[in-house]
């Protein structure tokens, strides 16, 4: 592909490319930056148009590189599948616009934000609240798969809700690159939980290709781990927020290597880390632990989550009863960890640039 190009996709609102230019050159727009190196600005609250600037990144010219064409071939891939999925409520679609350093997404507006944010604006969460918000995300999932299309990254951050309402909730296809940049470098977070175990496994595997000091090859390396995807790593991610909406806590310890973390995940269960499991509902129990599991040929999967069969023997005492006292301590402390990661990734980033400069510097 020339990668001076301009593509510019007519979003399903009708939004103009001129708004976009009034937008980005405005002055003010800096002071509203949600990315430390991007732009996220809300457009008359039904519209979010976001901007990255590869140029504008603190990384030396060879990983620049790297990341435009990995950031330019996940959106081009992420459009073709979103336009799929453009009439569907659950499923938030966008339209792109690419040049040589500058990447523009437009995305609907979700005013109650990501699974974060809207459970601390929530006065409460029942069990039944869990339930229906995993049975319409499970919908959200099984579509997609309908279409032959694999998330690959179900996490709170692509999570969003449009109102109060368990219903509401949407699911954004994953476009940015953190999740990359931490496989090249290796960087063991907590978003690698969200990851089933088999495709942590071939992420081990791709890691000694990532050690190329070839752009090239360190591309193709990656597209060839994104064709590895399945559907029954979305199964997996679905258990893992069922998991954290029940209990406030991830299913699995972080460990500083991948290779611990896949063991840990291996030989422990998430019913040991957590004990109010048991006195939330048995059904709940028994349908985390069954999203959970290593092997994925028993690995349930969310097609059979998309009614209320799955919860409806649930007695209404158990359907009524509010977690969020109980688990808002937990689920607070995720949400500190997730924070201080994803500022740490360019940290991570930049001391891995240090090392791997030098060597290409040394084939050259």
């Amino acid at each position: 592909m020339n990668p001076t190009v301009h593509i510019v996709i007519q979003h399903k609102i009708n939004m103009e490319n001129v708004i976009l230019k009034i937008a980005f050159g405005a002055t003010q727009l800096s002071e509203l930056a949600s990315y430390r190196w991007g732009v996220i600005v809300p457009l008359n609250k039904k519209v979010v148009c976001k901007e990255f600037n590869v140029s504008h990144w603190p990384i030396t010219k060879f990983w620049k590189i790297l990341l435009r064409n990995i950031f330019r071939l996940k959106l081009l891939q992420r459009f073709e599948e979103s336009q799929f999925t453009m009439n569907r409520d659950f499923i938030i679609s966008y339209a792109i616009g690419i040049d040589e350093t500058k990447f523009t997404i437009l995305t609907n507006f979700c005013s109650y934000g990501n699974l974060f944010e809207w459970f601390q604006q929530r006065n409460s969460l029942s069990v039944e609240d869990v339930c229906q918000t995993i049975q319409y995300l499970s919908i959200a999932v099984d579509y997609l798969h309908s279409k032959k299309i694999v998330h690959g990254n179900i996490k709170p951050h692509n999570i969003f809700f449009k109102t109060d309402n368990p219903s509401s909730v949407s699911l954004v296809m994953d476009f940015s690159v953190l999740t990359e940049i931490n496989i090249l470098t290796n960087n063991i977070t907590k978003m690698f939980i969200y990851m089933s175990p088999e495709y942590v496994n071939l992420v081990l595997n791709s890691l000694q290709r990532f050690n190329s000091t070839s752009v090239e090859n360190i591309y193709h390396a990656m597209k060839e781990l994104w064709s590895l995807k399945s559907p029954a790593m979305d199964f997996w991610s679905v258990g893992v927020i069922m998991h954290l909406l029940t209990t406030g806590k991830l299913p699995f310890t972080q460990h500083k290597d991948m290779l611990t973390f896949l063991e840990d995940i291996k030989t422990s269960s998430p019913q040991l880390n957590a004990p109010i499991l048991f006195k939330v509902d048995k059904c709940v129990h028994v349908i985390i632990m069954l999203l959970l599991q290593i092997n994925v040929n028993t690995r349930k999967n969310v097609s059979e989550l998309t009614t209320s069969n799955w919860y409806y023997g649930m007695s209404e005492k158990n359907k009524k009863r509010n977690l969020k006292p109980i688990i808002e301590y937990d689920f607070l402390h995720t949400i500190m960890h997730h924070q201080r990661e994803s500022e740490n990734v360019i940290k991570t980033f930049k001391e891995y640039m240090k090392i791997r400069t030098m060597e290409v510097n040394y084939v050259s």
